[in-house]
C-alpha cells in the first residue's frame, strides 16, 4: 500500500511542483500527506476519504447512495442525449 501511496504522491504532486530545497520538499509532503488523508477520494474504499474509514464511518450507506444518484445521473444523460436532434448527413444515421 506505501508504494500505491509514493506513486500517487509523486504522480499527482511532485512532479508538478518546483522543489528547490529539502525544505520546500518536506512541505510540500507533509501537504500532500494531510490532503490525502483528509480530502481526496479513494477508490479502494468506495471514494471515501481514509479519515472516515479511521473514524469509523458507514462505507456501505454512502457506496448504496452514491449508486443511486449515479443510476439517477445515467437515466438524466440518456433522456437528454435521445432528445437531441440528429443530423441527416451523418453517416451513422443514414
Amino acid at each position: 500500500m506505501i508504494e500505491a501511496f509514493f506513486r500517487s504522491l509523486k504522480n499527482n504532486y511532485l512532479y508538478f511542483t518546483e522543489l528547490r530545497t529539502f525544505e520546500s520538499l518536506e512541505r510540500k509532503v507533509e501537504f500532500y500527506v494531510n490532503e490525502h488523508n483528509n480530502s481526496i477520494p479513494h477508490a479502494g474504499i468506495k471514494y471515501c476519504i481514509p479519515v472516515e474509514i479511521y473514524n469509523g464511518k458507514n462505507i456501505e450507506k454512502e457506496h448504496k447512495k452514491l449508486k443511486l444518484i449515479h443510476k439517477e445521473k445515467r437515466k438524466e444523460r440518456i433522456k437528454r442525449n435521445q432528445e437531441i436532434k440528429t443530423c441527416i448527413t451523418c453517416p451513422a444515421v443514414a
